[in-house]
């Protein structure tokens, strides 16, 4: 992920650092009516909710009782965290040879003729060359 932005610390990663932090404040200002919609979910039966502990969860990942500023620590942290990560690094590793793999013998799918992959385009397409 960092790598496609050009890397940590550069302008576009630290953009996308700020973004996040953003979404999960905002995602915090309205914690408590998140955790009672959840807490009325769960009756519903879902598998990933079936307990207080579920909820228990979600109220410690909102880290509600922090501060603004506590809170972008701690999720900056955790995006530095995840790059670190040494399944993350596997994972990527395996999707970068999985694209190495597909460019080498296939044909480069991003440079698809859209006429031919969608028959209204091309009907389209040639009505404005006529005009």
């Amino acid at each position: 992920m960092a790598h496609v932005m050009g890397g940590r610390g550069t302008p576009d990663f630290n953009k996308f650092s700020n973004f996040c932090t953003q979404a999960f404040n905002l995602v915090r200002n309205k914690g408590n009516l998140i955790i009672s919609l959840f807490i009325m979910m769960l009756s519903a039966g879902m598998p990933e909710l079936q307990e207080y502990a579920d909820i228990e969860y979600l109220k410690n990942r909102l880290s509600l009782e922090l501060s603004e500023q506590e809170a972008n620590i701690l999720f900056v942290n955790e995006i530095h965290n995840s790059l670190d990560d040494t399944f993350r690094k596997i994972d990527n590793f395996f999707h970068a040879l999985k694209r190495k793999t597909e460019k080498g013998g296939k044909k480069d799918k991003s440079k698809k003729d859209p006429q031919k992959e969608d028959p209204a385009a091309a009907a389209a397409a040639s009505s404005v060359e006529e005009k």
